[in-house]
């Protein structure tokens, strides 16, 4: 059994930064999926969630799952420990497979949609939090989609930087 709050899971998945008070206590219970959440219960069942991000102001917490059955949506924010599709039900048939989740000191959450192959399809797209809204949406046409694999989303805005991974475009 895990037992950790947020500053521990901000290290764990790459984001150390102490100043966002808000904790989450996270037992992870069973093979089930079962998380129990300091204010709820999310069994995610038979779905393999693929990370978790924690939104700076509101102590909301956002949970993506891969395009592979069962499928119920591709990004869901967790309320009363239900899963509830974000930003709202009709917009994820939108997501192609979010493979990637970061959310930034300005209360942006920004999702990869990542899709490789022969018809590979990419988009980023940045929500504001506080509105609940889609702010733009960033394609990447000029990238070679038999080979290309976007996996991970870094966002820096002091510099004006994306950073993004693409193991696919490694050499074999």
């Amino acid at each position: 059994m895990l037992r950790t709050n947020l500053n521990e899971l901000q290290r764990l998945i790459g984001y150390e930064n102490d100043h966002y008070p808000h904790r989450y206590a996270i037992d992870h219970k069973d093979q089930s999926g079962a998380i129990r959440l300091s204010n709820g219960i999310a069994s995610f069942g038979k779905n393999q969630c693929i990370g978790t991000k924690v939104a700076p102001v509101g102590n909301r917490l956002f949970v993506p799952f891969p395009n592979h059955e069962p499928f119920l949506y591709a990004l869901t924010e967790i309320k009363n420990g239900q899963l509830i599709p974000y930003p709202d039900a009709k917009f994820q048939s939108r997501f192609v497979n979010v493979q990637d989740l970061w959310r930034d000191e300005r209360n942006q959450l920004w999702v990869l949609d990542s899709k490789p192959g022969a018809n590979g399809q990419f988009a980023l797209y940045d929500f504001d939090l506080a509105k609940n809204k889609l702010l733009r949406v960033y394609t990447f046409d000029d990238l070679d989609r038999s080979k290309s694999a976007l996996n991970d989303v870094r966002v820096d805005h002091l510099h004006g930087l994306a950073y993004l991974s693409d193991p696919g475009l490694c050499p074999s």
